[in-house]
């Protein structure tokens, strides 16, 4: 039987997939909205600190999953598609598209 711990990061695990934003199929404006939003905030002094104090944190089993499923994803990339990053945003998003498809 599960503890209520072993619940709750279960919930948050599933939760933190549903965020993220690269598991989800988004156009081009919504991309570019987003990388402005965040090229402003990390030049603020309290994102900063945030980053720091998380990085001398360990990270809890939900973000461990989200880190181990990112990587996994980059290495079949790799494998198959060694030339991902200088390819075009279109190809990109046909390749994300055949995957989640799969």
């Amino acid at each position: 039987m599960k503890t209520y711990k072993e619940l709750q990061d279960d919930i948050e695990f599933e939760k933190t997939l549903d965020d993220l934003v690269e598991f989800k199929l988004i156009s081009k404006a919504q991309r570019r909205k987003i990388a402005l939003r965040m090229k402003r905030l990390v030049k603020t002094a309290s994102f900063k600190k945030k980053v720091e104090r998380s990085k001398r944190k360990i990270a809890n089993f939900a973000k461990q999953k989200v880190k181990a499923a990112k990587l996994a994803k980059q290495k079949v990339l790799d494998k198959f598609y060694p030339k991902y990053k200088e390819m075009s945003l279109a190809a990109r998003v046909k390749i994300r598209w055949l995957r989640k498809k799969k």
